[in-house]
């Protein structure tokens, strides 16, 4: 019976049976998202491919579903209803056929472990396979389960004392899969893992839901290329069945199983399960699986639906052991790709999408083109370009091998995959001064896989002065390589290539490649260039032929737009200016989470162009000075100069420099002094004041001035460019402004600003969302304080979101709310919500607003812990909140809790029924003055004087007057005029203008004078004015107010 017909069966079922459907969903659906692009070569994740490469890049593996059961009962409920049927329907994804490829191969010449155990006991020749196999294979999709069963079934996925999962000794994987000849995919998971009972301790049991008697028992043994297992490069896994007597045979057809649980005997077990030291214990190498569902491809051509069929149900509760793994293979076809599932029962119903990407929004560009910081040239050549950067969007997009040795020509012919990039600068007197053959690595780096260490550093080629590895690259260089393929004056092709997905640790982020002060030369000495842009043209290549000469030539490749990358940034400009003043490298960093050191350098153009009596006044903007100033040091052609006890470079916002001042230093001024360093320079030796040539002299060491500065962004910075502001009368227009590197935000955090009422006891009021930018911002150990000026916290309900794994304890200490990182998100970002806070509120509480602090050294390195911080300071409980508002770096919320007058506000719910003329106030029906009516234009009307009635407002707080016009005016005061949380609202008759607390709102209807003499008014402005919620139901023109 086709799956489509047993789900109709089972929906006509389902709908005699059930005379009130559930409707309520009792799982929740999670994913690992990942960065996605719509480009066609990108655009593919599947289960395997025969030759790498023909399917999809090997980055895009099948991206693993993750569902748990949150309902009391185990899914579906009683067992006699397996196997049970559920779908996933997609958008913007395809579940394309091409993904779903047969396992079924000619297996000629492999030989299985089962034929090699045998062996090796009977001392006899293995015998090898012949013809076609249907066969099983690892699950590789990302975000799987088989890490997880590593950690519960030491040593049962491949053997003892080696590494796995997907080591070159993982041999007997704790999840296989199939897929038939319709593309219908079957997992399968190890009977070892199902029923997981290390050391006597029941662990929960990754299946502990499965019926241990019923379930099919399917045996496979591991099948090699080749019988020098050792050497396999290719491995299979095929189906054993019984060949009647007490052995075992290759099944070359869709696996069968051997037995039921209940018919199988404890010999049977120590046969069929056992493997490694065990061969010569009885064992057969081979191991035992039951099946748990299938993927049941849509029988009619809709590549957006699967349906699933469950063998097992699903247990009740959250543990990671019981959740339910399903890869999906799919194709992104559009901008928001995400899937839901649904069954009959609603069980298994999502009310919403589950989105697969991590990105924005899902495009065709899998690489970014940034523009960092522009250079300045003179108009004669001099000067630097600027830093741009090419960012990945989507992981491995530059994924390939390289190699890197004496011989770059066949290094060059050798190397594969990667992008390649056409540069053109738009101005024809200027030329690149690189050639082919230049490099990031003339010698590649050596990695021991046994040893795990690196036992050759490599040598880093001429490319390596002028590029930065950013973002996920860091720490991941020697997986990286830049070639210049050729160079023809102003133009320049380069090939980048990245071999991290082969790294011994997995690369998390995506990475960048920042080009800086690429070397430029005029084209002749005699040429002026002309002030202005200098702009870059980046295009991305396709290589359509290679001969590498090593000459300056880009004749030799050939090559066509890929249709992708092509945009221009202006990558310098062209100044007339005398003095130039540019960053040589600038800095990346997490606000609160570390230092970075930046370079700046000083050119003077033209001798004499420098005033060293004019200092230069230096100022950050989204950043601050790290170190101490005394570690500066100045660089020139001939020499170096220590700033220590110099004051060349100094503040005057500080006396000395304290390592424990960590505040204020965004605010502070800093002053460059060249004459300071003309008159060190004398000292030193570097000049002498009674040359003739000393100004020339000193002109050499401003040609090329540099400096290092160590920098860092606080906690509280904002997210974007740290700028450096600089002053002088030596610069044309006085100021300089340079970028001199970025922020990111660690966390973000909202927090509304929360009323409570003076008097009232065991006020639970607010709600804290702090949600971390990446994983593991959030540090185990660390912790995060959250204190208010001049108000005690008593308690708080602080929880964790349930998929990043982003754990913490939570505690009041002294008055205020302390929150300890016990373990940091894994995969995604964390979340952690502070809600139901509760404060020492008593009569005597001075009422106002009171500014909340965030703080700790979780948002700030710099920060001390809670304990260190109270010790080291001596600080007794009254004084713990200045110290953190004031002494340490923390956000602020200023006003985030008022305390005002009265009793907390009653909760109201109005429902106005307008075609029976009725009202009741929290379920209590009540008396009007006026009956309200609908206009014309659809607009509810009510009496004003009812307002009192339906809002709980007093009556006397509900003013009219008439001007010397007689026109009627109304005015409603909501609270305590003047006070925090008070409305005033005022109407006039004939007017649509709506005043709320000055501020004019128009209306769709005007007030009005009924034939009854009383002033009607449109209900919802007004309501909403008052801060009510308004809800209509069109059907029975029923109105709901609620506060």
């Amino acid at each position: 019976m086709k799956l489509r017909q047993k789900l109709a069966m089972v929906m006509t079922a389902t709908m005699v049976a059930t005379s009130i459907p559930v409707t309520t969903s009792a799982i929740s659906v999670s994913v690992d998202k990942e960065s996605m692009t719509s480009h066609g070569d990108y655009n593919k994740y599947g289960y395997y491919q025969e030759e790498p490469g023909d399917l999809y890049p090997k980055s895009n593996n099948a991206i693993n579903l993750k569902i748990i059961n949150n309902d009391n009962d185990k899914y579906p409920m009683d067992d006699n209803d397996l196997p049970a049927i559920f779908t996933i329907q997609a958008t913007d994804i395809e579940f394309k056929d091409e993904l779903f490829q047969e396992t079924e191969k000619d297996l000629d010449g492999y030989i299985t472990q089962y034929d090699m155990a045998k062996s090796m006991t009977d001392f006899i020749e293995p015998t090898s396979l012949k013809g076609d196999f249907f066969y099983a294979l690892p699950d590789e999709s990302a975000g799987n389960d088989r890490n997880l069963a590593i950690n519960v079934i030491p040593y049962k996925e491949h053997g003892a004392n080696t590494e796995g999962p997907g080591g070159k000794e993982d041999w007997y994987p704790h999840r296989l899969f199939t897929i038939d000849k319709d593309g219908n995919y079957t997992s399968y998971v190890s009977i070892a893992y199902a029923y997981s009972a290390p050391d006597g301790n029941q662990w929960g049991n990754y299946k502990d839901y499965l019926d241990d008697t019923d379930d099919d028992i399917y045996i496979f043994s591991p099948t090699f290329a080749t019988d020098n297992v050792s050497k396999a490069t290719d491995r299979v896994y095929v189906n054993m069945i019984s060949d009647g007597n007490d052995s075992l045979i290759e099944n070359s057809g869709e696996p069968e199983p051997i037995a039921k649980y209940e018919n199988l005997q404890n010999e049977d077990w120590n046969k069929y399960d056992k493997f490694f030291s065990e061969f010569y214990e009885g064992g057969t190498g081979t191991r035992a699986y039951i099946k748990e569902y299938t993927l049941y491809k849509d029988q009619y051509g809709d590549d957006k639906t699967l349906e699933v069929e469950l063998y097992q149900q699903i247990g009740t509760t959250n543990e990671q052991l019981e959740r339910l793994y399903i890869p999906l293979a799919f194709k992104i076809t559009g901008k928001k790709p995400s899937i839901k599932t649904f069954d009959t029962s609603g069980i298994f119903t999502t009310q919403w999408a589950v989105e697969l990407f991590s990105n924005g929004e899902v495009v065709g560009d899998m690489v970014a083109l940034k523009s960092k910081n522009e250079g300045q040239l003179s108009i004669d050549g001099r000067g630097d370009l600027g830093t741009f950067e090419l960012e990945e969007t989507l992981s491995f997009v530059f994924d390939g091998a390289f190699e890197a040795t004496s011989d770059v020509e066949e290094d060059f012919n050798e190397g594969t995959g990667g992008r390649l990039y056409y540069l053109q600068l738009n101005n024809s007197d200027l030329e690149f001064d690189l050639k082919a053959g230049d490099r990031y690595w003339d010698e590649k780096p050596v990695f021991d896989e046994n040893d795990e260490e690196w036992i050759n550093d490599g040598e880093k080629g001429t490319l390596a002065q002028y590029i930065n590895m950013t973002g996920g690259f860091r720490g991941y260089e020697e997986y990286v390589q830049i070639e210049v393929l050729g160079v023809d004056e102003q133009e320049m092709v380069i090939r980048i290539i990245d071999e991290s997905i082969t790294a011994e640790r997995e690369r998390k982020y995506q990475g960048g490649i920042e080009f800086s002060q690429l070397p430029i030369e005029l084209k002749s000495r005699n040429e002026e260039l002309k002030a202005g842009d200098l702009e870059l043209m980046i295009t991305e290549v396709e290589l359509d032929n290679f001969e590498f000469d090593g000459d300056d030539g880009v004749n030799g490749v050939e090559f066509d737009d890929a249709n992708t990358l092509d945009e221009d940034i202006v990558i310098a400009e062209i100044t007339d200016d005398e003095l130039l003043i540019d960053v040589l490298e600038s800095v990346e960093l997490w606000a609160g989470q570390g230092t970075d050191t930046i370079e700046l350098e000083l050119k003077e153009m033209i001798v004499g162009a420098v005033n060293e009596r004019d200092e230069f006044y230096i100022k950050f903007e989204n950043g601050h000075i790290a170190q101490d100033f005394a570690d500066i040091e100045f660089n020139f052609e001939d020499g170096s100069i220590d700033n220590k006890d110099l004051e060349i470079f100094y503040s005057e916002d500080e006396e000395e420099y304290d390592e424990e001042d960590i505040l204020g230093r965004d605010n502070y001024e800093y002053v460059l002094d060249l004459d300071k360093l003309f008159d060190i320079c004398v000292d030193q030796g570097y000049l002498d004041k009674d040359d003739k040539n000393v100004e020339e002299d000193w002109h050499e060491i401003l040609q090329e001035l540099t400096f290092k500065v160590e920098v860092g962004a606080y906690a509280y910075a904002d997210e974007g460019d740290m700028k450096l502001i600089i002053e002088s009368d030596n610069i044309m227009n006085d100021e300089k402004i340079l970028v001199v590197g970025t922020v990111k935000k660690t966390i973000k955090i909202d927090a509304e600003s929360i009323s409570v009422d003076l008097g009232v006891k065991e006020q639970k009021k607010g709600k804290i969302v702090i949600t971390e930018a990446e994983e593991e911002m959030l540090t185990d150990g660390n912790e995060i304080l959250i204190a208010l000026d001049g108000l005690d916290i008593r308690d708080a309900n602080v929880k964790t979101d349930d998929k990043s794994e982003l754990s913490v304890d939570a505690e009041v200490v002294d008055n205020i709310l302390k929150i300890e990182i016990t373990e940091e998100s894994d995969g995604m970002p964390g979340t952690i919500t502070i809600e139901d806070m509760e404060f020492d509120i008593w009569a005597g509480t001075p009422k106002g607003g009171y500014d909340m602090f965030i703080g700790g050294n979780a948002l700030d390195f710099k920060n001390q812990s809670y304990s260190d911080m109270v010790s080291d300071n001596k600080l007794d409980e009254d004084e713990i909140v200045e110290y953190i508002s004031e002494e340490t770096v923390s956000m602020a919320k200023p006003k985030y809790l008022y305390v005002g007058d009265g009793a907390e506000k009653s909760q109201i719910k109005t429902v106005v029924d307008f075609r029976a003329g009725t009202t009741t106030v929290n379920g209590v029906k009540v008396a009007m003055t006026s009956r309200p009516y609908i206009t014309s234009s659809g607009w509810s009307m009510i009496g004003i004087r009812d307002l009192a009635t339906f809002f709980g407002i007093d009556e006397n707080q509900i003013a009219f007057s008439h001007d010397d016009n007689n026109v009627m005016t109304v005015t409603i005061t909501n609270g305590k005029i003047g006070a925090q949380g008070s409305t005033l609202v005022t109407l006039r008759n004939g007017s649509k203008l709506l005043n709320v607390n000055g501020t004019e709102r128009i209306m769709e209807e005007a007030m009005t004078i009924g034939s009854d003499s009383r002033a009607y008014a449109p209900i919802r402005p007004i309501a909403e004015a008052l801060g009510l919620t308004v809800s209509w139901n069109p059907a029975t023109n029923v109105a709901t107010f609620a506060n």
